[in-house]
C-alpha cells in the first residue's frame, strides 16, 4: 500500500437480494457504483454511520479505506476492494483475444455505465476505420478486440497489477 496524503473511508456491503457489491451514498441509500459512494474524512465518522445504514437491504456492511485522485475519483487502497468494486470475478472471460462477438470479454457494466461504454466503442470504431464506408463489423474483424478492451478496461489492468 502506498502512503496516502489523505485517507477517506467508505461504507460497503453486499446487496441482500442479488449479492452485488454496494456503497453507501450521500443520499442515505445504497448505490452500485463506487463513484457514488460518500467518502467520510474520518474512520470514526464512517464507523458511527454503520449503525444508520439499512441492514434490511444488505449483508456484511463494513468500512473500507479509499483515496481520491486529483479529479476526486474514489479508488480503493486494497486489492481486495478494487476487485470487489470492479464486479464479480466470474464476469471476466478466460479466453483468447479472438473471442467471438458477443462473448464476455471483461467485467460487466452497470446500467449507468452502459451508455458511456457504447459511446467509447463507437469512438474507437470511428477513429480506427479505414474509410467512411467501412462498417463496424469489418473494422472489428480487421483490428480485433484489443483496442476496444484497452479503452473500456484501463482501470482493471492497473488495479490487477
Amino acid at each position: 500500500m502506498t502512503m496516502l496524503s489523505q485517507a477517506y473511508y467508505v461504507i460497503t456491503a453486499n446487496h441482500l437480494y442479488n449479492g452485488e457489491v454496494v456503497f453507501w451514498t450521500d443520499a442515505d441509500q445504497w448505490g452500485y457504483l463506487l463513484s457514488e459512494a460518500y467518502a467520510f474524512d474520518a474512520k470514526e465518522d464512517a464507523d458511527d454511520n454503520l449503525s444508520r445504514v439499512r441492514a434490511d437491504q444488505v449483508v456484511g456492511a463494513y468500512v473500507i479505506m479509499v483515496e481520491k485522485n486529483a479529479s476526486q475519483q474514489i479508488t480503493p487502497t486494497h486489492l481486495r476492494e478494487a476487485i470487489r468494486a470492479s464486479g464479480p470475478s466470474n464476469y471476466f472471460h478466460i479466453g483468447s483475444e479472438d473471442a467471438a462477438l458477443g462473448d464476455r470479454t471483461g467485467p460487466g457494466f452497470s446500467a449507468d455505465a452502459l451508455l458511456p461504454a457504447i459511446e467509447t466503442i463507437l469512438d474507437i470504431y470511428l477513429d480506427l476505420r479505414l474509410d467512411p464506408d467501412e462498417d463496424f463489423l469489418a473494422c472489428y474483424r480487421r483490428i480485433g478486440m484489443k483496442p476496444f478492451k484497452k479503452a473500456l478496461y484501463p482501470l482493471t489492468r492497473k488495479t490487477a497489477a
